[in-house]
């Protein structure tokens, strides 16, 4: 999946095909880190030549003046724009359900996760990290592992769902925002993620979140994925959708009971039988 017309660039490219396939589980930083010593560091010290003339530009786009530092450094703009690994989400002592939640969906380079994936979800997280607080939402990987991220819907504008989540939040010491867990399969974006509601627990059939947890969207399904959904729009529809509903509101009385993954499966399963939807 990398490659380079450059003779002198190929072996190098060789190396860091070898460094992603090993076994061992990489993280990003240890990836760019990779990266940037196989390429980068070589082409400003000289050992890399360029046949053009312009010193100042290399095979495939690499500049001496550090436009792959920009990609590695991921500076932009936007303020809210936070390192990858400069942030971690708030989040409870594990559970056995979130242990099962981590061997489910497999960690950053698990052995049935593709490149494509993980240079997709790569792209899509930069994206996210620049943007999504301005659409209501938070969040980004758990623990490093690119497969599986944990997502806050925050801000939610005033209605019934709005005094409910106040209202929790009060009770329970916690954010007035709805929790979202999403996994992702080896082949995304060619599948659609797997997204549910964790915390908190929402009235039976109100704001399209099924009795499991899980979002009731065709969206959601083979039958509505398409791949250029990414995942900052996945959320935007799923935020949009919950908060259509005007009589979505909270079960206080078991708000603070997680949703679990089995649960929230078992419920998609119903939903997509009884709409017809392709699940698989």
């Amino acid at each position: 999946l990398v490659w380079s017309e450059s003779e002198k660039i190929l072996p190098l490219l060789q190396d860091i095909q070898d460094f992603l396939a090993s076994s061992r589980k990489r993280t990003v930083t240890e990836i760019l880190d990779n990266v940037k010593a196989k390429i980068l560091d070589k082409v400003k010290a000289g050992c890399i030549k360029s046949g053009d003339d312009n010193e100042n530009n290399s095979d495939d786009g690499i500049s001496e003046d550090g436009d792959f530092d920009d990609y590695y450094d991921q500076d932009d703009d936007d303020d809210d724009d936070d390192d990858i690994e400069g942030e971690t989400i708030e989040r409870g002592p594990k559970t056995k359900e979130d242990e099962e939640d981590d061997d489910e969906g497999g960690n950053f380079f698990g052995s049935d996760s593709s490149c494509v994936a993980v240079q997709r979800l790569m792209k899509d997280l930069k994206a996210f990290r620049k943007d999504g607080k301005k659409f209501g939402l938070d969040g980004g990987p758990r623990n490093d592992n690119l497969f599986l991220w944990d997502i806050k819907l925050i801000d939610i504008p005033e209605s019934k769902l709005s005094k409910d989540l106040e209202t929790f939040a009060k009770r329970h010491n916690t954010e007035p925002c709805i929790n979202l867990e999403m996994m992702f399969p080896p082949d995304y974006p060619m599948s659609p993620p797997f997204v549910r509601v964790t915390t908190p627990r929402f009235k039976f059939l109100t704001g399209h979140v099924t009795i499991g947890g899980s979002i009731c969207m065709e969206m959601l399904t083979k039958s509505g994925w398409t791949p250029t959904n990414d995942i900052e729009n996945i959320l935007v529809q799923i935020r949009c959708e919950i908060l259509s509903d005007p009589n979505a509101q909270l079960d206080l009385n078991n708000a603070n009971t997680a949703y679990t993954q089995s649960e929230a499966r078992a419920a998609f399963q119903r939903m997509v039988q009884r709409y017809g939807w392709d699940k698989s």
